[in-house]
């Protein structure tokens, strides 16, 4: 019994440092998924898209749309997005309809 204990003590003595891995390997892979996305948007030849805050609006829409079919891409006002890029641009723009 005490050495079921011990080793039980053991295993929670090391979940900080698991913590701490997985932690680490989520960064990773969302640092992965953004150079991709950026990658992606710098070697493809994509026009710019004029926002306002209606158009926010419903990039946001297509976006959660293309997202609840399992999507991996999308048509908006005629421009092909990647979901993984639209990601991170709805992020961007937060910071500029939100004030």
């Amino acid at each position: 019994m005490a050495r079921s204990l011990q080793k039980l003590r053991d295993a929670l003595g090391k979940m900080p440092e698991l913590i701490a891995a997985y932690e680490q390997q989520l960064m990773t892979a969302w640092e992965l998924e953004r150079a991709l996305a950026f990658e992606w948007a710098k070697e493809a030849k994509v026009d710019t898209i004029q926002f306002d805050a209606k158009k926010f609006l419903r990039l946001k829409a297509a976006y959660r749309k293309a997202c609840d079919a399992g999507e991996t891409q999308f048509t908006f006002d005629g421009h092909e997005l990647l979901v993984a890029y639209a990601k991170y641009l709805i992020q961007y723009l937060e910071g500029k309809f939100s004030r």
